[in-house]
Formats: structure tokens, C-alpha cells, sequence
């Protein structure tokens, strides 16, 4: 590992803190999401089939037993009185909107981080061709050793950007589509409770 940082350089260097920083956040953010995620639903369609029978009370006492998203949707949905869907879909919508910055927090700076990684490799390659032909031009032919070290730099901060980067992607798009799951259950449910309280 030694080694590879020491062909790498700098670049490498920063390579290896930006893939320590995102696995961290990713980490945090999947932890985050675990706690978010609704997990068996049967609470949920017993809310609404309380709700149906005009029990909000009761369907509100099972939200309260159960925390992330689906739940503080679903008990602000208990709460409306006004019986009309403008009011109901005017009132849920800002709640909605809060859940789902608060589920993609995060995510955006893990994906600006797997975008950058690649462009750190690639900056890796530019200053290990930029060395080789300088020691090409210092002694005015092919020195071994020098050209080895610049290609070396080049190919080893390219790998490991391209690497890096493709990693993060990857466990990004599979973090994004569980915070989407999230919010999606989140919005079918409340239009569930809005059918249920609502006759208009």
C-alpha cells in the first residue's frame, strides 16, 4: 500500500482521503436509511383500515410506535380535519417535500465525490506524462528510470480514480433507490389515509 502511494504521489494521496470520506458518509447515510425504512407495512394498513372506520385516535397510537418516514406522514395525515383533497394534498405537500430533503441528505456530496475521483486520476496522469517527458528533456534522451516513475504515476492514479469512483457510484444508485423506496411508500400511504378520512 506503501508503495502505491508513493508512485502515486499527491493525487494518490487524495484518492485514498476522498474514498475514506465517502465510504464514511455512505456508511452514515445507510444507517440513516435503515432507521428511515418502513420495514413490514401491516402497521401501516391497519392505520388506514382504522382510519376507514373513523378511529383516527387508534391509528394514530400505532404511527406513534413507529418512527421514520411513513410515520410522521401518515400521523400528520391523522391529524387533518378539513375535509376537502385540495386542503389535505396542500397541507401533506410541504411535509413531503421535508422528508424527501431530509432522506437525500447527503447523497449529492457521496455523488460529487464519485464524479471527482476519476478527474483526480486523470489529473494524476496528466502530471505522470508531464514527468516522464520531463525527465526526457533534463538530460536530453531517455532516461529509465525517470520515464518508469512518470508512467508509473500515470497508470497507477488512473486505476485507482477510475476505481474509486465507479465504487461510489455504484453503492450511490443502490443508496439513492432506497431513499426514493422510502419516499414513494411515504406518498402512496398518505394518498391511502386521504382516501380513508375524505368523502368528497
Amino acid at each position: 500500500m506503501t508503495s502505491v502511494l508513493v508512485q502515486g504521489g499527491w493525487v494518490m494521496v487524495a484518492i485514498v482521503a476522498l474514498s475514506l470520506i465517502a465510504w464514511a458518509v455512505m456508511a452514515w447515510k445507510w444507517l440513516t436509511l435503515r432507521d428511515e425504512s418502513p420495514g413490514d407495512l401491516d402497521w401501516a394498513e391497519q392505520a388506514v383500515a382504522l382510519a376507514r372506520r373513523n378511529e383516527s385516535a387508534k391509528a394514530s397510537l400505532l404511527c406513534d410506535e413507529r418512527s421514520g418516514c411513513l410515520a410522521r406522514v401518515m400521523r400528520s395525515a391523522l391529524t387533518i380535519r378539513e375535509p376537502s383533497r385540495a386542503y389535505f394534498e396542500k397541507y401533506l405537500q410541504p411535509l413531503l417535500d421535508s422528508e424527501s430533503v431530509r432522506i437525500h441528505r447527503g447523497l449529492m456530496f457521496v455523488q460529487t465525490l464519485g464524479a471527482v475521483a476519476p478527474l483526480l486520476g486523470l489529473l494524476g496522469t496528466v502530471i505522470g506524462m508531464v514527468r516522464t517527458f520531463a525527465s526526457v528533456t533534463a538530460t536530453g534522451m531517455p532516461e529509465t528510470e525517470g520515464m518508469a516513475a512518470g508512467v508509473s504515476q500515470a497508470l497507477v492514479t488512473t486505476q485507482a480514480g477510475l476505481v474509486v469512483g465507479l465504487a461510489i457510484m455504484l453503492v450511490h444508485g443502490y443508496l439513492a433507490s432506497r431513499a426514493r423506496r422510502c419516499i414513494d411508500t411515504a406518498e402512496l400511504y398518505a394518498k391511502k389515509v386521504e382516501t380513508a378520512v375524505l368523502h368528497d
